[in-house]
């Protein structure tokens, strides 16, 4: 806002660059309005365009930095990926992708764990990936201390639960290069709603949106899990929506039909540029021209 403010008195033209999925649809401005506002792509886009009241020509999808990494090699390979984490070539790995709200993600996880051990879901091994600000959910000390059988603390991650248990919650910054890998080399992905859900998508990973209601006591997440650019996402066709422990047990079978299916994961990089507009020129020279072209206008 102080922007916004200052750009006016000094006749400066104000590019704003989202950073976050709810931008547009909670971020109000207070003192105005930005020249110019980048998305991410057409659901941020129209987003800005409804919920903030830019114009539509002031508005551009653009794509998200922080995710162009994803377009590179990983920086290790499957077999060290599996080697860090204990897991045999040929299980399937199940990616529990911890979110911010608050839910109970230690009872979660122990929930899925019971039925793998039941054999309900073959040869399979859950990794678990707290969320880099959500301190492991409400109990998230719990996951770092108990004995688990089929669960696996991701290993870039491990640290930052593990500070958890010792200190109480805090943030961390992981570097997107580590969840690049995570993403490549699991098979399906889970999470009680966080960006995550689309970083999967954008690598084509059978994903459930998992919205655990019986978690009364996690304020955050009833407070936000039925806004707009949350919503918008339950209801893609091509995502899974859990909307309920019982419901999340039942449709753990459905990721593994959708990853036999050889031309779902296209179908989810393609639903995924609705989110985040992919383009082929780098994030970092778009916005160089994107000035420049600017600058020759003012």
């Amino acid at each position: 806002n102080d922007l916004v403010i200052n750009s006016k008195k000094l006749n400066i033209p104000l590019i704003f660059i989202m950073n976050s999925w709810d931008n547009p649809s909670a971020g109000k401005f207070a003192s105005g309005k930005p020249n110019f506002y980048l998305a991410w792509g057409t659901q941020t886009s129209r987003h800005a365009h409804e919920y903030l009241n830019i114009s539509k020509s002031r508005i551009r999808s653009f794509g998200a930095a922080q995710f162009e990494i994803y377009r590179s090699k990983p920086k290790i390979d499957k077999n060290t990926f599996l080697k860090n984490h204990n897991i045999k070539p040929n299980t399937k790995i199940i990616l529990y992708a911890g979110g911010s709200l608050g839910t109970n993600e230690f009872e979660h996880l122990k929930l899925i764990e019971k039925e793998i051990e039941k054999g309900k879901y073959g040869d399979t091994i859950i990794i678990y990936r707290p969320h880099p600000w959500g301190g492991g959910g409400n109990r998230g000390d719990e996951i770092f201390n108990h004995s688990w059988n089929y669960v696996r603390i991701e290993n870039t991650m491990r640290s930052y639960l593990e500070s958890i248990s010792k200190e109480g919650y805090k943030l961390s910054f992981p570097d997107y290069s580590d969840t690049h890998v995570v993403l490549t080399y699991v098979d399906f992905v889970i999470s009680p709603l966080s960006t995550i859900l689309i970083e999967a998508a954008i690598h084509g990973k059978p994903i459930i949106c998992f919205l655990p209601m019986e978690d009364i006591q996690a304020k955050h997440f009833q407070t936000v899990y039925s806004l707009p650019h949350f919503r918008e996402f339950q209801n893609e066709k091509e995502v899974i929506l859990a909307s309920n422990r019982k419901e999340l047990i039942q449709k753990i079978n459905l990721l593994f039909d959708k990853f036999k299916d050889v031309s779902f994961s296209k179908k989810l990089k393609k639903m995924s540029q609705k989110y985040v507009e992919n383009h082929k020129l780098e994030f970092s020279k778009r916005i160089i021209n994107f000035v420049e072209e600017i600058k020759e206008n003012v």
